[in-house]
């Protein structure tokens, strides 16, 4: 049995089978990005339920990871503003990023929210890039957080934010079909 062991760490060793140095097993990795397994925007941990890559053409754009604070049994009710959530955004695409939130969320967003919520929106798209990771948490009783790089950017009473970020990419109208059916089905594999 002790051959079998050692057999196999020279196989993981041999064939450069690693994790990222801080990962765990349960952090997975998608397009490069170490996900973290739960995060806390309001001091509360949020696991993550699902996630997947919004590509264009032959290009990852970004990873979109979704988070609860629901630890009940049962499925997690999507858009139920009594639960916790996050919707996690890691930015992979090293090109050169629109100065603009991109037509389609645009044109959703203006369709959902006031005039100030876009414009909310628009003030953290500005100037992201490769390596940014964007978090829009919220929380019953702490309203809607956005942050970019672990650091707060604002926050605001209320559900409406959240739920519009979260029509982008599971509601009924989504970004990506494929991308909503990778979110929704749980997992990251």
């Amino acid at each position: 049995m002790k051959r079998i062991g050692i057999c196999l760490l020279l196989c993981a060793v041999i064939m450069g089978w690693h994790m990222p140095v801080g990962a765990t097993v349960a952090d997975p990795v998608v397009a490069g990005v170490r996900l973290p397994a739960s995060i806390a925007p309001f001091g509360q941990a949020m696991s993550l339920v699902g996630c997947g890559v919004r590509q264009r053409l032959w290009a990852d754009l970004y990873v979109v990871s979704l988070y609860t604070g629901d630890t009940g049994p049962g499925p997690w009710v999507i858009g139920d503003p009594g639960l916790s959530q996050a919707v996690r955004l890691d930015i992979v695409y090293g090109g050169r990023m629109p100065d603009a939130l991109p037509s389609d969320w645009l044109r959703r967003l203006e369709g959902t929210l006031t005039p100030d919520l876009v414009q909310a929106v628009e003030s953290f798209y500005r100037g992201i890039q490769k390596g940014d990771a964007v978090v829009i948490a919220y929380d019953p009783q702490a309203g809607t957080l956005v942050t970019l790089n672990d650091q707060p950017i604002r926050q605001l009473p209320g559900w409406d934010l959240m739920q519009a970020m979260m029509n982008l990419w599971i509601g009924p109208n989504p970004v990506s079909a494929d991308l909503k059916e990778r979110l929704l089905r749980g997992g990251c594999s």
